[in-house]
């Protein structure tokens, strides 16, 4: 079912986000290609949908909704093969998002099915390869971390992983400016963080110096 954000969050979103140009300059190549993608909440997958749609031009673009606690790997996979078999030769545009709605804090019996459709995902190596075309993988930050916990190699095997969050809220000009609290693992040093927050914290880091172009020694010492 086709689903709208708020007024208030299409203003903001993508093109507030700071890895939005990025996304935005992979959108425009013509070539094959994969991305996973942090969103803030479900309702921006629709924003950044709208924007892609200019974006790709004449090249098709399809969407496939799936969610994470009822639906199987092998289902979600077959339905997006599907999707792309009237395409040709054409290279398509192809968004898979994840519709699911877990609590913040999963309960064990909902911790087990995400455990199980990303481990079926992780599985599916041969049905990923087949996608030919350009995939973005949309979650929320519960699904982010379902992956990482999850599907190792499934996200290894990406090569492109954006975290597009909205950015700190802007004080009015007519109210009298504010000290704004920095997110915590904006400020913190990694020893500081708990296990898994250090380990999103140090992924980001190192991801964008190697968007960045950062090879070799200095990737390594970061």
């Amino acid at each position: 079912m086709p689903f709208a954000p708020p007024a208030s969050d299409s203003q903001r979103f993508p093109e507030d986000c700071r890895e939005w140009p990025l996304l935005r300059n992979v959108l425009a190549q013509p070539s094959p290609g994969l991305a996973l993608v942090e969103l803030p909440a479900l309702t921006f997958a629709h924003r950044l949908i709208t924007a892609a749609e200019v974006l790709v031009g004449p090249r098709p673009l399809h969407t496939v909704r799936f969610d994470a606690l009822r639906d199987s790997a092998a289902d979600l996979l077959r339905l997006a093969s599907a999707s792309l078999a009237s395409d040709g030769d054409r290279v398509a545009v192809l968004f898979l998002v994840d519709e699911s709605s877990p609590p913040f804090s999963p309960d064990e019996p909902t911790k087990e099915k995400l455990a199980t459709f990303w481990h079926g995902i992780n599985q599916q190596r041969e049905r990923r390869a087949e996608l030919s075309s350009h995939t973005l993988w949309l979650l929320t930050s519960i699904g982010y971390a379902a992956v990482n916990e999850h599907a190792l190699h499934f996200k290894r095997w990406i090569p492109l992983k954006l975290h597009l969050l909205l950015p700190p809220p802007v004080a009015s000009p007519h109210e009298p400016p504010r000290q704004l609290e920095p997110s915590r693992t904006e400020t913190s040093s990694p020893n500081a963080l708990d296990d898994a927050e250090r380990f999103l914290w140090l992924e980001k880091q190192l991801t964008r110096a190697e968007q960045a172009g950062e090879t070799g020694p200095s990737l390594t010492a970061r």
